[in-house]
């Protein structure tokens, strides 16, 4: 069910990302609509549970391809803006955006 299609559309995007990863792009770029007008579409705790890990692999990858990244979702996703504003250190070029060096927080 839930899990088997949450599986299979991270499996795509992992091979996505792969590819993007082996060209000479500076950033890749991905979106996903959390939220509603006035609050997420799933219980936040549940979100950090279930899909967190999944943008943070796919955070780490493109990273590690020494790219940077950007996630974005419509609607208001305030209760889990954490995940999306902890910066890297200054020396570490990886950064996420180039506006500011943002990650998915660990």
């Amino acid at each position: 069910g839930l899990f088997k299609l949450r599986d299979t559309v991270h499996e795509w995007n992992l091979e996505m990302i792969a590819r993007w990863c082996r060209t000479d792009v500076d950033a890749i770029a991905w979106s996903d609509d959390w939220g509603m007008q006035d609050r997420l579409l799933i219980d936040p705790n549940l979100w950090r549970e279930l899909f967190r890990p999944l943008y943070r692999q796919y955070a780490e990858m493109i990273h590690g391809a020494g790219k940077f990244t950007m996630m974005h979702s419509d609607g208001n996703i305030f209760a889990i803006s954490s995940a999306w504003t902890s910066r890297k250190s200054a020396g570490d070029s990886r950064g996420g955006s180039r506006s500011g060096g943002r990650s998915i927080a660990r």
